[in-house]
């Protein structure tokens, strides 16, 4: 029985139901083929379901560090050209400071790494408030 639950497929279910997309990645994840959904999540567009996803799967299971370092730079370039209006553009703004320092606080992620990238964000959205708050635990 075919599914069609292959990586090019990841998108539709996080659009669908984010919730069945983080379970079946973390079955998927003792197997070989979670390499090839990771790189298919680094791929998909900026959306908040997406974010929950990459932020649940890296709770549940061992992610590479890689992977969320790659996702981190997409997520804040896709923002910065995010075409919709302005009050969910600020929203989605908000979710990825979140998700930063949560990724951060966790030493998943290590913001000195990701530096250019996090200074041409945070001067983007320097009038959001989780911004701000993230600027000031990267001083630290």
């Amino acid at each position: 029985m075919n599914l069609g639950l292959v990586p090019e497929n990841i998108n539709q279910l996080i659009k669908q139901n984010s919730y069945v997309a983080v379970v079946f990645l973390v079955k998927v994840s003792q197997y070989p083929i979670i390499q090839s959904y990771l790189e298919a999540l680094e791929k998909i567009e900026l959306s908040i379901n997406a974010i929950d996803v990459v932020t649940r799967l890296v709770k549940n299971i061992k992610v590479p560090n890689q992977f969320v370092m790659k996702y981190t730079v997409s997520i804040m370039k896709e923002a910065r050209n995010f075409n919709e209006n302005n009050k969910d553009r600020l929203k989605i703004a908000k979710i990825i400071a979140t998700f930063i320092k949560s990724m951060a606080k966790y030493k998943i992620i290590d913001p000195f790494n990701l530096q250019e990238s996090l200074e041409e964000f945070t001067k983007a959205f320097i009038d959001v408030e989780e911004v701000q708050a993230l600027i000031k635990i990267l001083k630290k």
